[in-house]
């Protein structure tokens, strides 16, 4: 075989190879989609948020289908009666429920997995549609069935309708059908050669002369008693398919990861789309208020007055996240709100962060349905606060027993956003498709199938927060990967600028006040104030703007969370320091040093949520802060220096008439050339006295001591100018 054969035969192998591995590829990740059906099923939305979902699945798929189970598209129903609902889902209408299970016995289906999940006791027609499902799922302590729980009276219709969608499947006995919808019937269980039979008194004696009977007929449920079916008992005679506690179950069930499977599409888009931004570090004022805008977009006032138009309804929701975190209750409330409040087979939840959402910011993203990140943007990592042991203990407790079990996602990986002594290692299982996942050894341990899992290596080890970068997700925790905003308008076909909730007046004016160019503007005017205070005699303007501007550095960093009560004394302490070291003892330097030292900490330490940096975001933004004080107060001496040059020059009078003319009422040429005494230390205006009369002077630069003997050098107007003499 010459060369050229060979490469030939080679690259048709190499072609060969990288077909079938993406075929593998390809059919090891068929689409799976979760459509929550509240109950009681009242009208027809489910039929068709569920004929919505198939014809994206077809959309999907090319409409080509498998014969192979593992690889075929998955629509799991899940079955939800409200919280502490004692009903059970109850008042389901006969009607919708029957519309359902008859669509899901349906061609349109075929080369569809229909899987029925009851996390909850469910009782009603709502048991209908899952009795159509290939299969069926349900939790340790729920039960299902007593069909007819609403009916006064079980008719022919209703019989013959529970027949015809059990048989379809030709799964579920119709003894069982029968004892589910009506509580005097009777279900027996026998043995044969064929093995175990699920039947009704009526077809015993066929048993009998068909089969031998190895035992006599055992009474399940007798007559009388409802046709209600424990997890146990369902289990036993394949009425369920296996007892799943939660997603993580649900995922195994399906050979998938928990974050594989997919909320259902919407049905047939209606509504508007809204944006909800959360920016700056996290609180619990701003967290209150972001849960306001959320029950503002989806709980629009009931009461519209003439001529108001309602407000458009919102089912699709996008949370913009810029944060470096900060509190981690307050973004575990909005992470909360968003899990338990906002139901997402009628509002989509996504997840926008264009930035950053670092530390405990990072829940609030894992909480939506998807998440989607700016390039390079940064989820998770070092944030602004670093956290104690206990609140990371409190904070484990909701994420595994509340977030976790709610949203589609593991628990591991969003608490390793806020606990760096998470370890996340890759998981492989093998089997007919090979599974790839990623958690902690606690949560392999949870897992249904855990000996079947073998750790492949570290992906993050033990010591920092987990990080992860956009458009380098190795952990598949994200959805999607977007440039910017106009790129995530086209990924989910938003025609229009989704709808900005709206704060209100004093949330837009703390968003621009606390802006990083905002707060060193007004660190500037506070720095030059001061200057220009020191050089006029008496107290002014100066003084008057240097306490206004620092009274609003330290309000929006107050209600930004930045600042505490901590900087807030320290900066009093830092004044009074200087005060004592102006006017009571001056000379000694200690005090007005520290004192000035004690205001830079303040103005520091308020523009961040921590005293000593610990982590490499916090180290930055100490580094930031300072870079911010020394451009701003280098900038303010020369600008300063400029302006009291001027001034000066502006306001010096010509020539002598004309100070006389201006200032008749302040006459000070006789001061020229006399001798006097400091009243007050110069720094530099102050006062001295002259033949017992007190004065407002300027030195002629530097400090001048109290007490200290004096000569007017210059008088020009009421501006007298002194220096310090020896005698």
């Amino acid at each position: 075989m010459n060369r050229f054969v060979f490469s030939q035969v080679l690259r048709l192998f190499c072609f060969t190879a990288v077909f079938l591995l993406a075929a593998v590829k390809l059919a090891a990740s068929p689409p799976i989609y979760l459509l929550d059906i509240p109950l009681p099923i009242v009208n027809d939305n489910i039929l068709r948020s569920l004929e919505n979902t198939v014809q994206e699945i077809g959309t999907q798929t090319g409409k080509q289908t498998d014969s192979d189970a593992e690889n075929k598209p998955v629509i799991v129903l899940r079955l939800r009666t409200g919280i502490n609902q004692e009903t059970f889902g109850r008042g389901s209408s006969f009607g919708d429920c029957y519309e359902l299970a008859r669509y899901l016995n349906s061609e349109k289906l075929n080369g569809i997995r229909t899987v029925a999940f009851f996390p909850q006791t469910v009782k009603g027609h709502a048991v209908l549609p899952a009795l159509a499902c290939g299969e069926r799922l349900i939790s340790e302590n729920a039960e299902f069935g007593e069909a007819a729980v609403d009916e006064t009276n079980i008719t022919e219709t209703l019989r013959n309708a529970y027949r015809e969608i059990a048989a379809k499947r030709n799964v579920i006995p119709q003894a069982v059908a029968d004892k589910i919808l009506d509580p005097q019937t009777v279900l027996m269980q026998v043995q044969t050669e064929k093995g175990t039979r699920i039947i009704s008194p009526e077809e015993l004696p066929k048993i009998r002369q068909t089969e031998t009977l190895s035992d006599e007929p055992e009474t399940l449920i007798p007559a009388g008693q409802p046709g209600l079916f424990s997890a146990t008992t369902a289990r036993k005679i394949n009425l369920a398919d296996r007892i799943v506690e939660d997603n993580t179950g649900l995922a195994s069930y399906l050979n998938c990861r928990p974050n594989a499977i997919k909320f259902a599409p919407l049905l047939r888009r209606s509504g508007s789309a809204a944006r909800v931004n959360i920016n700056g570090v996290i609180n619990n004022d701003n967290a209150a208020s972001t849960i306001r805008k959320f029950q503002n977009l989806l709980e629009p006032p009931q009461n519209i007055t003439a001529g108001q138009l309602p407000a458009a309804k919102i089912d699709f929701l996008v949370i913009c996240i810029d944060s470096p975190g900060g509190n981690l209750e307050a973004s575990l409330n909005i992470a909360s709100y968003i899990v338990h409040n906002i139901d997402s087979s009628k509002v989509r939840v996504v997840a926008y962060i264009p930035y950053q959402a670092r530390s405990d910011s990072a829940l609030i993203a894992a909480a939506c349905d998807e998440i989607v990140l700016g390039n390079n943007a940064v989820l998770g990592g070092d944030g602004a606060v670093v956290f104690s042991k206990k609140r990371i203990d409190d904070a484990h407790r909701i994420v595994r027993e509340s977030l976790a079990k709610e949203s589609l996602r593991n628990w591991s990986m969003p608490a390793a956003f806020f606990d760096p002594d998470i370890e996340i290692n890759k998981y492989i299982r093998e089997g007919k498709v090979t599974l790839a996942d990623f958690f902690c050894e606690e949560e392999l341990e949870q897992q249904p199938d855990k000996q079947q899992w073998k750790k492949e290596q570290t992906v993050k080890n033990a010591g920092k927060l987990l990080e992860i970068i956009g458009g380098k997700d190795i952990f598949s925790f994200t959805d999607k990967t977007v440039k910017d905003f106009n790129e995530f308008k086209q990924a989910y076909r938003l025609q229009d600028e989704p709808r900005l909730a709206e704060p209100g007046w004093a949330e837009k004016l703390l968003w621009t006040l606390r802006s990083p160019g905002m707060s060193a503007i007004i660190l500037t005017i506070i720095i030059l104030a001061v200057i220009l205070e020191l050089n006029t005699p008496g107290i002014g303007i100066g003084t008057f703007i240097a306490i206004m501007g620092t009274v609003v550095f330290f309000w929006i960093h107050f209600l930004d969370g930045s600042a505490t009560t901590l900087e807030l004394l320290l900066f009093l302490a830092g004044a009074g320091c200087v005060l004592i070291e102006i006017f009571l003892l001056p000379g000694l330097g200690i005090f007005g040093i520290g004192g000035a030292l004690a205001m830079i900490c303040a103005f520091i330490l308020a523009s961040q949520t921590f005293i000593i940096p610990q982590n490499s975001y916090q180290y930055a933004q100490t580094k930031n802060s300072l870079t911010v004080l020394v451009i701003c107060g280098t900038g303010s001496l020369f600008i300063g220096a400029a302006i009291s040059k001027r001034v000066n020059k502006i306001t010096k009078p010509k020539d002598t008439e004309l100070i006389y003319e201006t200032e008749k009422l302040a006459d000070y040429s006789y001061l020229l050339g006399k001798s006097g005494k400091t009243l007050t230390p110069l720094v530099p205006a102050g006062k001295a006295v002259f033949d017992e009369k007190p004065v407002d002077v300027v030195s002629d630069g530097g400090i001048i001591e109290k007490d200290k003997n004096v000569e007017v050098i210059e008088v020009i107007g009421y501006r007298v100018v002194v220096r310090q003499t020896q005698v």
